[in-house]
């Protein structure tokens, strides 16, 4: 019988629904204090949940007008099999459930109960008797989903919805935002890396004048664009070397929330084809090996026997050379840069750098590296050299290729502009080029260069670096320059080369207002920076619900600066952004409440948050999956860590 003095008994109606965060919502459905699995899961969240509490969940459901972000829902699967559950209930159309199981891979046995159990609706679920005694789900045609328990209506999943900041408003939050303001990557061919990875992997995101792709995208990508100045909608295109990605489906997941088309590639066949039945609200535009991308027919991707890394060969302009771009994707066990089509060096290439071994498999002319096993300080001390530079976060990349010299000469002097080298070293460029050619004048102006010190920054310095290497590979060098020229030019290129300038140098770009120009000559690529519009504020996201309930003024006073630094800049779009970054702060604070209120259910209960997590791969998931659960785990590790500390308090 109920113990009426029990308050966990007492809970009445919506006070038994906790949204833990944005994306997962528990309904209580005990009667009983000592009830067995007392809780109802909706949704499912890449933000952690705690480990402890993944067993006492009876049902998952599956609402029909909203799918899930079903690469993390296989994390929640494997997260609640360690946690010590012996099985996952699932309620739903057997359609939906059908759709989970498959793209999980797990498949029972016959005879022998899975750890993954089905209960698709029908036209009652309950186990009879009085309502008083039961708890029940009722789900109707249009997609809404109620949960009663004792009789008394807990949840109705639409109105619950309409009354959150949940994902896809977030998105309508970024995208009012970000149309009152600069925007990057909208321009031209190029791209960014945001300085994210999932599973180790490394996250890039093209752009192809409006159209974007996102390679290996992090969890949460909207949250990552929008840092950037990004619209997450532009995001029409998407790529992973694994289909469990959150990221990756959580693209898909967006594009079918808004019935739109989507080009996707990704190596594994047979669980893409399963996304396209879970999201088939969405247009699925698959690209494959020497094929165009769906959204930008001017470039090609090509795919590596092994599939670890992906070719573009881009058309910057109408009638110019195919400018070939080489970056890791990823997928397959080996590493092959070896293409059925296009042979190294390729133009340049994304690559990560752990020690100089690494160098004797390089494919590309230019190197731009991100850190792999290499501690940051010795990174940001390695040297600067004409084909061999970090990868800046944040910064915009663009690629400009032209068979005509005159054409790129603009972008070696734009980074001097305003300095004592711009006049004389864009005049020089035009000499060299045989531009009203003046072998005195020529004479006469290399030498006053000479007279000049070295730049005081690395940008401009690089800039002059990579002029005169430019200068050296024309073809008109070796019939324009005489010998006193050529013996300036060797004092130019000692007084202005790179030797004193370090990788730490450059990455420090990245709090600076500047483009990244690659230019091409004729397969002959150079690394420039030129001005970029300034960001005046740059806008943090609050930081999650657990550092949140230990302190949340330091957050507080970040608005208060970001809300000075707009003032002082004068540009009152940014408004919006800090408006926006406000409201998810406010939900997130409301969020930490919601967690004090269910954290207090659980302790009259009796039920332990934490439990120890064991090191084991679950026998039922399948290899692919196992592997890339593998590099992702230490998420929920250290969670596990963050929360002992707070309850500790």
């Amino acid at each position: 019988m109920k113990r009426q003095n029990d308050p966990a008994t007492e809970i009445r109606g919506a006070e038994r629904a906790f949204q833990l965060n944005r994306d997962t919502l528990l309904v209580y459905t005990g009667l009983h204090p000592r009830d067995f699995r007392p809780f109802i899961r909706f949704g499912s969240s890449p933000n952690s949940v705690p480990m402890g509490l993944l067993k006492h969940i009876e049902n998952v459901v599956l609402p029909e007008e909203d799918p899930v972000n079903a690469g993390v829902e296989v994390a929640w699967i494997d997260a609640t099999l360690r946690a010590g559950s012996e099985h996952i209930r699932y309620v739903g159309s057997r359609e939906r459930i059908s759709q989970i199981n498959s793209f999980a891979g797990i498949r029972e046995e016959r005879g022998e109960p899975g750890p993954i159990e089905s209960l698709a609706y029908r036209a009652k679920i309950g186990s009879g008797g009085a309502e008083r005694d039961k708890s029940m789900l009722t789900f109707f045609a249009t997609g809404n989903v109620n949960v009663t328990v004792g009789g008394a209506r807990v949840l109705d999943y639409s109105s619950f919805k309409r009354g959150v900041l949940h994902i896809d408003r977030e998105y309508e939050l970024f995208n009012r935002a970000l149309q009152k303001r600069e925007r990057k990557c909208e321009k031209g061919v190029g791209f960014l890396f945001p300085d994210e990875a999932i599973a180790g992997q490394i996250s890039l995101y093209w752009h192809f004048e409006r159209e974007g792709l996102f390679v290996n995208p992090p969890v949460d990508p909207h949250y990552v664009l929008f840092q950037n100045g990004i619209d997450p909608d532009r995001a029409s295109m998407v790529a992973s070397a694994s289909p469990y990605g959150p990221g990756f489906t959580e693209i898909l997941r967006r594009k079918n929330a808004e019935s739109k088309e989507v080009g996707i590639f990704c190596p594994d066949q047979e669980r893409l084809s399963i996304l396209k039945k879970i999201y088939n609200k969405a247009a699925f535009k698959q690209y494959e090996d020497m094929r165009p991308l769906p959204f930008a027919r001017s470039t090609v991707s090509f795919v590596s026997r092994s599939g670890s890394h992906m070719l573009f060969a881009i058309k910057p302009h109408k009638g110019g050379r195919d400018v070939l771009a080489l970056f890791p994707l990823g997928a397959g066990k080996k590493v092959s840069k070896s293409f059925s089509y296009f042979k190294a060096p390729f133009d340049f290439e994304i690559f990560r750098y752990s020690s100089k071994a690494d160098l004797e498999s390089r494919a590309g002319r230019l190197l731009l590296v991100v850190p792999g096993k290499i501690r940051e300080k010795a990174f940001r001390k390695l040297r600067l050299s004409a084909d061999f530079y970090p990868l800046v976060k944040w910064r915009e990349y663009r690629i400009h290729s032209s068979e005509v010299a005159a054409d790129l000469v603009d972008h070696f002097t734009a980074p001097l502009k305003g300095s004592i080298h711009h006049d004389l070293l864009h005049e020089i460029l035009l000499q060299s080029i045989g531009f009203e050619y003046d072998p005195a004048r020529l004479a006469h102006l290399l030498s006053e260069l000479v007279k000049l010190p070295p730049a005081t920054d690395v940008g401009s310095q690089n800039a002059l670096h990579m002029a005169l290497k430019f200068i050296r590979e024309l073809p008109e060098y070796q019939t324009l320059y005489d010998d006193y020229s050529r013996k300036q030019m060797r004092r130019l290129e000692k007084k202005f080369s790179l030797r004193k300038w370090r990788f730490g140098d450059w990455l420090d770009l990245a709090k600076t207002a500047v483009y990244m120009e690659l230019v091409i000559l004729r397969g002959r690529v150079y690394m420039l920076t030129s001005a970029a519009p300034l960001e005046p504020v740059r806008f943090p996201l609050p930081p999650g619900i657990e550092e949140l309930e230990k302190d949340s003024r330091s957050f507080v006073r970040v608005l208060r600066r970001l809300e000075k630094d707009i003032l002082r800049s004068g540009d009152h779009s940014l408004s919006f952004s800090l408006d926006a970054v406000t409201k998810i702060f406010q939900e997130r604070m409301r969020l930490a409440a919601e967690r004090k209120r269910f954290y207090g259910l659980l302790e009259q209960l009796g039920i332990q948050l934490i439990v120890d997590e064991p090191d084991y791969i679950h026998k039922s998931l399948p290899p692919a999956l196992n592997e890339f659960l593998v590099k992702v785990r230490s998420v929920y590790r250290r969670f596990v860590l963050r929360l002992r500390e707070m309850l500790a308090r």
